[in-house]
């Protein structure tokens, strides 16, 4: 009779090196992600970089063109003063007066009568009597009395100009307010183009000046055919001209690149200025940071291929990566319990940790302090300088706070927006009221003014002040945060800049605290 074999069940297999090899690949994923990220956010950084270099750009070419444009209004409001009464009937002005301005303000000075003769010009060559009553500027001044300082479109080379302008005009008029003339000065476009000399654009940016009709007036690159176009309905333009400056992804029109352009009217003037990058060049940076990094990566992943396979025979090795594990799991605990922002304890973690000291002060049978502070104005300074700006006040003063809590045991946190609390163990109303107003003065001596608002010319705080022996009862951590938030709130009635106490069951009386002790622990 055949004896039945007899089958011996496979071992289980332990964490070995088929083991590793899986979390070699997680790890592989894990750093390719990470590489990811990093792409991401140099990509980001690029154009980041890319923004604030053409903002730059176009806020010096802005004020390189604001400061000629005051020179000829300064020139033509000259004219106007000298010259009150320009008449066909009357004899010219003086063209020396004419040619002393022209020279010192380097432009063409010219003075038309009512009905758009020449009558004086700082250039001699000029032939006196010619008419330019079809021009632009001449027609506007004519029609209306309110058109200020004018830019006209850019006018080409013809046989009155002899080369390609501008021209920068006022109106003239009579002791009765009456039309009587023009005067102009005509700016050659070669100096207006002069301003873009130097300009580190990148191979394919672009910078231009645009009339707030849309009428191009002088462009890097040059080119004869863009001069005097009209982009008044381009999608584009119409962003620009409805906001003062801003930033602009577009399609140009004159070229079909597209950039990132920075914008800005020039003050006192018809006139706006834009300089573009080219995407392209943006992202050429880019790809070769982003090659790199991924050379890089793809070193480190075969390098940890390599390494966790070797590592699979040495099966002690699971004792360090569960340590790493724990070690992360820690940390990840400590940063769910931080603000991100301010680096201080957030919230949720800060009324644990309130409870706790609470439950200790019952036991042991000492005073706790809780200091309640908040930024004064500080919604009218995110409104006026923006929330990059208010997020380095807040970590300033996060700072401040943490430099002046001088225990082991206090505890800070952002509570939130503006708002910051800190509870004090085992300190009376004295101790917590010297802290609170070092923290006020520290915050206080920072670096940052706040003169969006008449009351205050610097960022403060105001801060409300409570304490509580819980041991003796009739207090709660609700009734001590009421306290301390109506010591705030008072400290804002009070001037803001103070620290106040309200102790509602004792006296009814609001007390601010000047100079105080804080009795040693």
């Amino acid at each position: 009779m055949a004896r039945a074999a007899t089958r011996h069940a496979p071992a289980k297999p332990g964490f070995g090196v088929q083991g590793l090899i899986g979390l070699t690949a997680i790890v592989a994923l894990l750093l390719f992600a990470a590489g990811g990220i990093t792409l991401l956010d140099t990509q980001n950084d690029g154009w980041v970089r890319a923004e604030q270099g053409a903002a730059n750009l176009s806020v010096t070419l802005t004020r390189k063109l604001g400061d000629d444009i005051a020179g000829f209004d300064r020139a033509l409001r000259a004219v106007a003063a000298a010259y009150p009464r320009p008449e066909p009937d009357r004899s010219p002005p003086d063209a020396r007066q004419l040619a002393q301005l022209s020279q010192f303000f380097s432009a063409r000075i010219d003075i038309l009568n009512a009905n758009g003769d020449l009558i004086a010009s700082s250039d001699p060559t000029q032939p006196l009597g010619q008419s330019f009553a079809a021009r632009d500027y001449f027609e506007t001044h004519w029609q209306r009395n309110d058109a200020g300082l004018f830019v006209s479109r850019a006018i080409q080379a013809s046989a009155q100009d002899r080369q390609a302008s501008l021209v920068f005009s006022r109106r003239l008029a009579r002791q009765d307010g009456t039309f009587a003339g023009v005067a102009a000065a005509s700016v050659p476009l070669s100096a207006i183009q002069a301003l873009f000399d130097n300009l580190d654009l990148g191979p394919s940016g672009s910078a231009t000046i645009i009339r707030s009709d849309g009428r191009v007036i002088a462009r890097t690159p040059q080119r004869e055919q863009d001069i005097d176009r009209n982009l008044g309905d381009t999608p584009a333009f119409k962003r620009v001209s409805a906001a003062d400056s801003g930033i602009v992804v577009a399609t140009a029109a004159l070229d079909g690149v597209e950039r990132l352009y920075t914008f800005r009217h020039v003050p006192g003037s018809p006139l706006i200025v834009s300089v573009g990058t080219a995407s392209n060049d943006i992202f050429d940076v880019w790809w070769r940071r982003a090659t790199a990094i991924a050379a890089i990566l793809t070193l480190l992943c075969a390098a940890t291929v390599v390494l966790c396979v070797a590592l699979g025979r040495e099966r002690g090795r699971r004792v360090e990566a569960e340590t790493t594990l724990r070690g992360a799991t820690v940390q990840l605990a400590m940063t769910a319990a931080t603000d991100g922002l301010t680096g201080l304890v957030n919230q949720k973690a800060f009324e644990d940790r309130l409870d706790r000291e609470w439950q200790r002060a019952v036991r042991s049978g000492t005073t706790i302090s809780l200091l309640l502070m908040d930024v004064d104005y500080f919604k009218e300074y995110n409104d006026r300088y923006g929330h990059a700006e208010g997020d380095q006040v807040l970590r300033a003063i996060a700072g401040c706070i943490k430099a002046n809590l001088l225990r082991p045991g206090d505890i800070a946190a952002r509570y939130s927006g503006g708002t910051f609390m800190t509870v004090m163990p085992e300190t009376d109303a004295l101790g917590a009221a010297i802290v609170a107003e070092r923290i006020r003065t520290a915050v206080a001596g920072l670096s940052f003014s706040h003169p969006g608002t008449q009351q205050v010319a610097r960022i403060t705080i105001s801060s409300g002040l409570a304490v509580a022996s819980p041991a003796k009862g009739g207090d709660t951590q609700r009734s001590l945060m009421a306290r301390a938030e109506d010591g705030m709130r008072e400290a804002k009635r009070s001037g803001r800049n103070r620290v106040s106490s309200v102790e509602k069951e004792r006296t009814g009386t609001a007390q601010t605290f000047g100079h105080a002790t804080r009795r040693p622990g």
